[in-house]
């Protein structure tokens, strides 16, 4: 039996499988913030925006690296591979590289204002009346727009709608997005979405309108400076109406305001970005108000050279040389405002270690002076005259985001900044507002403490490796892509607008955590809801 087994004939060897390539997945398609506050400066809000095309880049790449894979696989040599990776778009098909081509130079396509052979042709053989009349205009290619997929993607695996804490984030939507039914699997009570006028026309858009407004959908109207027919039918159909009060004619917006509040739906003025506008806009008699200006302390509320402002100072030098416990807690004392504010921070970590917060040994103690120090640091920046909660005092979180987001960019850069660029950024972005806390030049305030020259001369005038870094996160507050594209090379170059995105949010949801007990989990309801007032 040995001899004849050796002639047996082996099982052939099965063909190696294709294996698809891993899918990448679509970037996160949020891109910055705008707040929004009522008449006390009270935080209320965000305008939220998105990025285009995150999905659309996603597709693409997985095509090009599918047939790249599949070229492999069917034998393609190594210089081949290393050709067509010169120019990635060989690898899709040749209508796809060409729509692709003219997507990126328009130039070189018959765009809107040019014309075609065949297109001059036509135009020189005449056309009868009858024609004419009845044809009809073509229509419009609609307007570029973030899918509500891309939407969806960003609130709920990103981290968007956990970022916003207890405020209310305003979404901008066009027909498509408000028709989809999926729409309503955003939490009510948690976003607002936003509706121009012109849609109104539609009525199907009207009627969905209508629809969202029975099952307590938060709409708000926008694009429009004057009473139209049929407002009374309209209006009630909307909590918020958006205006512009720098544009706008004075009479009829008062006009559009005064029947507003008979409807108690809220006037939120936009594009508040100075003093006299906020002024302006009070004396219209808006109730929110939408602007940057916000994220910086108002002239009246700036500290002088009065009692307060000494102390705060003497405070601040305490702060910057590592203090020991007895001389923070005794330098606190004189400061009870910012003790009291510690204190609650404390105690919101308190209650989630289920220890007892009583006065600010015990906050240091639980927290670590590290961290005390730090919050102390950004507390100054906390005026709470409302005597609200600290996470709607929109100065404070603007520095604190802003710190937090510089420390996890700099994380990112490794030894682009030094080993210890982590803690330099944090104490880069928490100062960078010190000239609007004492309105005075930052460098004359900053000149009197031990603070590496590295963090002084990035808040005076944005050298050095940190300055660019405080100027990107500016960039990124203002959701400005082209600013962060121009300034995320070299040192900054791994700071690609995915890292930018997810290190916002991370900043954001850093301060939420720290500044807010554990919010109740947002519903997010079935796309179906049903409408059971529709029925009866």
């Amino acid at each position: 039996m040995g001899f004849f087994s050796k002639f047996k004939s082996s099982k052939p060897e099965e063909p190696e499988a294709f294996e698809p390539p891993e899918q990448i997945q679509p970037e996160n398609a949020y891109f910055g913030r705008e707040p929004i506050v009522d008449k006390n400066s009270v935080l209320m809000g965000f305008e939220l925006f998105f990025r285009m095309g995150t999905e659309d880049a996603a597709d693409r790449a997985n095509a090009i690296a599918l047939k790249r894979a599949e070229l492999i696989f069917a034998g393609a040599t190594p210089e081949e591979i290393a050709e067509k990776d010169l120019n990635p778009n060989s690898y899709l098909p040749a209508e796809d590289d060409e729509s692709s081509a003219n997507e990126s130079n328009p130039e070189d396509s018959d765009g809107p204002g040019e014309v075609s052979n065949e297109d001059r042709e036509q135009e020189k053989q005449p056309e009868s009346a009858e024609e004419n009349a009845s044809e009809t205009p073509p229509e419009l290619p609609p307007e570029p727009f973030v899918k509500l997929s891309e939407v969806m993607r960003a609130l709920r695996e990103k981290g968007v709608a956990n970022s916003l804490g207890r405020q209310i984030g305003f979404i901008k939507v066009n027909k498509e997005i408000l028709l989809d039914k999926k729409v309503r699997s955003l939490p009510a009570l948690k976003f607002a979405l936003e509706i121009p006028y012109k849609l109104l026309a539609d009525p199907e858009v009207l009627k969905e309108c209508e629809s969202l407004n029975r099952v307590k959908y938060q709409l708000v109207l926008t694009d429009f400076d004057h009473l139209f027919e049929g407002y009374s039918d309209i209006l009630p159909l909307f909590k918020f109406v958006k205006l512009d009060p720098v544009h706008g004619n004075h009479d009829q917006l008062k006009e559009i305001i005064d029947k507003c509040h008979e409807l108690e739906i809220q006037a939120l003025a936009t594009d508040v970005n100075t003093i006299d506008a906020l002024h302006q806009a009070k004396e219209l008699g808006f109730d929110l108000f939408e602007g940057y200006f916000f994220t910086h302390a108002a002239p009246e509320t700036s500290m002088h050279r009065d009692e307060k402002h000494l102390k705060l100072l003497k405070l601040l030098t305490l702060l910057l040389s590592n203090p020991e416990l007895s001389q923070l807690d005794s330098e606190l004392s004189q400061n009870p405002t910012v003790a009291k504010h510690l204190i609650k921070i404390a105690e919101i970590e308190g209650k989630r270690k289920n220890r007892k917060v009583v006065n600010v040994r015990d906050a240091v103690v639980l927290s670590g002076i590290k961290r005390i120090t730090r919050w102390t640091q950004l507390l100054l920046y906390a005026n709470n005259s409302a005597g609200v909660h600290l996470d709607s005092l929109p100065l404070l979180q603007h520095v604190c985001v802003r710190a937090f987001f510089m420390e996890n960019a700099a994380g990112r850069l490794g030894a682009g900044g030094g080993l210890a660029s982590t803690d330099l950024a944090f104490l880069t972005g928490g100062l960078s507002l010190v000239e609007v806390l004492f309105d005075k030049p930052s460098r004359e305030v900053l000149q009197d403490f031990n603070l590496p020259h590295a963090v002084v001369d990035a808040i005076s005038d944005g050298s050095g490796f940190l300055g660019q870094l405080l100027e990107l996160a500016r960039a990124a507050e203002l959701g400005d892509e082209e600013q962060l594209r121009l300034l995320a090379v070299d040192d900054l170059e791994p700071l690609t607008m995915q890292a930018i995105a997810d290190d916002s949010l991370h900043a954001i949801r850093s301060f939420v955590q720290q500044t807010q007990e554990e919010p109740d989990e947002d519903e997010w309801p079935d796309a179906e809801v049903e409408e059971t007032s529709e029925e009866q």
